[in-house]
């Protein structure tokens, strides 16, 4: 089923902030500073969301890196 039609309330913005801030971790932190864009479920779960993931991905980096290094 298409998402347009079970949520109108999403649109093209809401989607754009969203993928944003998976690449760019800042883009999820700037979100979740705008009083318009946090008050949004979508975004901020997103936000949210990408802000763990990058959190993750920076630990396992750091792992990664001292474990080869030191090796």
């Amino acid at each position: 089923m298409d998402e347009r039609s079970t949520n109108p309330e999403i649109n093209q913005d809401d989607r754009l902030w969203a993928a944003l801030g998976y690449p760019i971790a800042v883009i999820a932190i700037i979100v979740l500073l705008m009083d318009d864009k946090k008050n949004r479920p979508f975004i901020r779960y997103h936000a949210i969301q990408a802000l763990l993931l990058n959190l993750a991905l920076y630990i396992l980096m750091t792992i990664l890196t001292v474990s080869v290094v030191g090796a």
